[in-house]
């Protein structure tokens, strides 16, 4: 068998040694009550599954085609289980025996490969299909499959050693371009199915295509937050793909200068304190290799470049604001004398390594000539991030037309900063502190939906 030409042998019966089965495989029901860790037991699991034979009567064979065990062994999964499964056999097998099994055809062993749905089924011929060197055959698959391809080439541990290569291009082809998965809830949903080594393998490229190394950090602390077993192994490896030298100063700031005991890169403090005096003495990004060398503990990808830059203008949101509810949270400022704030149920895509909601603030005021009653303010606001740090940020708040560009140092414990009378209606003291009068004397809707926009332009 030529290697530079594996694809010409990809189902074909030439020199095949061994025929794989793809099957549908029926779980034994004490798995899904299984609490270990996920990666303290997926070596066991791993090795587990692939000693397993076709079980007769369980599992419904999808598809069987002649293979080739060159081929096959080179993932642990198939050697694991032919090592296994034929040990017995060739343990009693004689040669007059096996010369007739040859002689009619019948010898060649079989290889298993359990999927859990039919729908899985191309997804898993092209995993197959890749290991033959078959040109596209994961690129044709659609968006679910990529990650259904992904789970099947974990469970073959064949991702770890694909660096550079056939998954690692699937992914970036669909996954590449964060900005723009950030901004796609069914790309969001794919990127946080992925098995760990996926993600890795993603996260780790030179050619994904960021605003900034702030949206690998935001990427990798979602994918984390989504896990439910093994969220420290998957904290701990994520940790070290972050370039950290080019991360923004803010980013940096969350990092390293929170309290907070779950933020991705805590078992990096050290060096990353380092990295943070450097950064306060030499302006810019990155890191000179005589400095890098200086800090102990620096995990191999600061030094990396920066990766592909992807076109950004900022991000930007929209929130359709019922007026109703508007006026409910006013009369119940006035009312209890106390701040009242909105929130918008989305949030932009991230910047500065986190993301942002759009908030309405109404609160309490009392001008120096006139009644107590409420006045109206927007916020941006950052989510999930440390409220115990300053950060910077620019930004332009909209409605109607009207436009207020506003550049403000956050200090974390507020949560969120923005024009305190944006919509410049004075303060309402009539009507229980909703004064509709006022408001529609401004050219504002009294009814229906207030279209509220927020477009972030930096973080600093």
């Amino acid at each position: 068998m030529q290697l530079d030409h594996l694809d010409r042998y990809y189902r074909q019966e030439e020199v095949s040694d061994v025929t794989l089965i793809i099957k549908l495989h029926k779980p034994e029901p004490q798995q899904e009550l299984e609490q270990e860790d996920e990666d303290t037991e997926r070596p066991a699991k791993r090795a587990r599954h692939a000693a397993e034979p076709a079980a007769a009567g369980e599992d419904k064979v999808l598809v069987q085609f002649p293979a080739h065990r060159l081929v096959l062994f080179g993932t642990d999964y198939f050697k694991t289980q032919a090592q296994q499964a034929w040990a017995a056999t060739d343990a009693n097998s004689s040669p007059g025996r096996d010369a007739a099994a040859a002689a009619a055809g019948s010898s060649r062993p079989k290889l298993h490969l359990p999927i859990d749905s039919e729908e899985q089924l191309p997804a898993a011929e092209a995993v197959i299909a890749a290991l033959y060197n078959v040109r596209d055959a994961l690129s044709s698959l659609q968006q679910q499959q990529l990650v259904d391809a992904a789970v099947i080439a974990d469970r073959l541990a064949i991702l770890a050693a694909d660096r550079g290569s056939r998954v690692q291009r699937m992914l970036l082809a669909v996954l590449g371009d964060l900005e723009a998965v950030w901004r796609d809830e069914q790309l969001q949903a794919l990127l946080l199915q992925l098995p760990l080594p996926a993600a890795q393998l993603l996260l780790s490229s030179d050619d994904l295509r960021v605003a900034s190394e702030d949206t690998v950090l935001y990427t990798a602390t979602k994918y984390v937050k989504a896990l439910q077993p093994g969220r420290q192994a998957a904290r701990d490896a994520l940790a070290l793909l972050v370039r950290a030298p080019h991360l923004t100063r803010s980013a940096l700031a969350n990092q390293v200068l929170s309290a907070g005991h779950n933020l991705l890169m805590n078992s990096l403090v050290a060096p990353l304190s380092l990295l943070v005096s450097y950064r306060l003495i030499v302006p810019g990004n990155g890191v000179t290799a005589d400095a890098l060398a200086q800090i102990r503990g620096a995990p191999d990808s600061w030094g990396r470049g920066v990766r592909q830059l992807a076109a950004t203008d900022g991000v930007r949101m929209h929130w359709r604001l019922p007026v109703e509810q508007l006026a409910a949270a006013c009369r119940e400022s006035f009312a209890g004398n106390k701040q009242v704030r909105l929130t918008s149920p989305a949030s932009t895509p991230p910047l500065g390594g986190v993301a942002w909601r759009l908030g309405v603030r109404c609160k309490p005021h009392q001008p120096r000539n006139g009644a107590a009653g409420v006045r109206i303010g927007l916020l941006a606001e950052s989510c999930e991030a440390p409220h115990d740090i300053f950060r910077a940020f620019s930004a332009t708040f909209g409605c109607r037309g009207a436009r207020s560009r506003k550049a403000t140092c956050d200090d974390g414990s507020v949560s969120g900063c923005g024009p305190s009378n944006f919509f410049r209606v004075g303060t309402m003291s009539a009507a229980g502190g909703w004064d509709e009068a006022a408001w529609a004397a401004k050219g504002l809707p009294t009814a229906g939906e207030l279209l509220l926009s927020l477009h972030m332009h930096s973080v600093g």
